[in-house]
């Protein structure tokens, strides 16, 4: 079921001169072999539970026996998977009172 394209432009707020533009680029080719290598990316995001950054990935993909370096694994990460989470390795205190010794010793009247 096709829509006229002004309501689809309308819809997804995009001038038709955009859409015009946009339909007649070419469609991006890409190769077997990069085809494979974002598969192995999303597999290898997904083992590590989000945690894995450019440079393990990077790593990773080497003994598998991709040709890969480490910023372009930076860009497949920033363009296809969201980024790498930080893990915190420590848990905060709420219960933080400052000694009465220290309090004394930085205080100047």
């Amino acid at each position: 079921m096709l829509y006229p394209i002004n309501l689809t432009c309308k819809v997804m707020k995009v001038s038709r001169s955009a859409f015009y533009a946009w339909d007649k680029r070419p469609a991006k080719v890409i190769s077997i072999e990069e085809l494979q290598l974002y598969r192995r990316c999303k597999e290898l995001f997904k083992e590590s539970r989000g945690s894995l950054g450019s440079r393990m990935m990077a790593y990773k993909l080497q003994e598998e026996g991709f040709q890969v370096g480490r910023y372009r694994k930076r860009r497949y990460l920033g363009r296809y998977f969201a980024h790498p989470m930080m893990q915190n390795r420590r848990a905060k205190r709420d219960d933080y009172k400052p000694s009465a010794v220290r309090v004394t010793q930085r205080y100047v009247p």
